[in-house]
């Protein structure tokens, strides 16, 4: 039985559960952003100059 469960059903309260004096960890904020025009153009060049497959790396890179 796990500890939600045991909580749920009585048989811990609040004050005794050991999940209960555990202290969430803070969240970081997202980083994640979109690419930049000029970002985009940059990787689409060098996709351009290198490679031996354009056509594949080109397909790969609208992925």
């Amino acid at each position: 039985m796990c500890l939600q469960e045991r909580d749920r059903d009585g048989y811990l309260t609040t004050v005794d559960s050991p999940a209960h004096r555990i202290r969430e960890p803070r969240r970081l904020p997202n980083t994640r952003r979109a690419l930049t025009p000029d970002e985009l153009s940059d990787i689409t060049a060098a996709d351009r100059r290198g490679g031996k497959d354009i056509v594949l790396d080109a397909l790969l890179l609208r992925l």
